[in-house]
């Protein structure tokens, strides 16, 4: 049986998640030759080390990140699979107020959503109006360790609890939908292509001028991913809320934080 569609649009933009390392070095001094009868020539004295820099916690490489997991929604089941997430901040001033920046994520992944629920024709999850009311469907989001300075963990809500309160979630993050932008039906067994919505969930935002360059930074290099399904009653050990009474469980993470398993 083939996938019912209707029409619609969707806007899929490439990226890459740019990754910068810094590294220093240690500058290296000319000292004169000493005098045979001199106490430098007999015992030259050894530099003493400069402390080494903390670490920073490396930001997850998105060429590397795989999410994949299961869950059901209203008795259909399904499985999926994300690969190679990626964001971008897009800015602008021209139409900002004084003092605030104009915010426009564009994320990109791509990945396949299937049906597995035997012997039934399941409806694609976000895809039908109820859904978009309610707020079901597949999400797509970045994560961060609480207190590694990330901008993100300082919004009012952010996100991760239960096991994973020791992260916290962007307040922005992205709906999965089919990457045709029309399938509203798999047959069983069916899979589809899946996409990320450019700008988000909550769409496009204003911040402070002045939290600009911190806000970029968190954003672009995230500790890592996840992906909730909002409105399935899949039962995992963390949850995403994203407000006004909606959440769901947080079905795959990348690194893997103990959500799952």
């Amino acid at each position: 049986m083939h996938a019912r569609t209707r029409t619609a649009a969707l806007t899929g933009v490439a990226l890459t998640l740019v990754v910068v390392v810094t590294a220093c070095a240690s500058p290296t001094a000319e000292v004169g030759e000493p005098t045979p009868s001199s106490p430098a020539a007999e015992a030259p004295a050894a530099a003493e080390p400069e402390p080494a820099a903390a670490e920073p916690e490396p930001a997850a490489e998105a060429s590397r990140v795989r999410l994949s997991g299961e869950f059901a929604m209203s008795g259909y089941t399904y499985t999926f699979s994300i690969e190679a997430p990626t964001i971008e901040v897009e800015s602008d001033i021209l139409d900002a107020a004084p003092g605030s920046v104009n915010i426009h994520l564009v994320f990109s992944a791509s990945g396949t959503l299937t049906n597995t629920t035997p012997g039934r024709n399941a409806p694609v999850p976000g895809m039908a109006d109820a859904d978009f009311v309610l707020g079901r469907g597949l999400l797509l989001g970045e994560m961060w360790r609480r207190g590694s300075g990330s901008a993100e963990c300082r919004v009012p809500y952010d996100g991760l609890y239960d096991v994973a309160e020791e992260y916290c979630s962007g307040s922005r993050n992205a709906r999965l939908y089919p990457a045709d932008g029309v399938t509203v039906q798999l047959s069983p067994g069916e899979s589809v292509d899946i996409a990320v919505s450019t700008s988000g969930f909550l769409g496009d935002f204003s911040i402070p001028e002045g939290t600009f360059d911190d806000f970029v930074a968190s954003v672009e290099s995230p500790l890592g991913w996840w992906v909730a399904a909002i409105g399935s009653e899949t039962r995992t050990n963390c949850r995403f809320d994203v407000g006004f009474g909606i959440s769901g469980p947080v079905l795959a993470t990348s690194p893997d934080i103990g959500c799952v398993g």
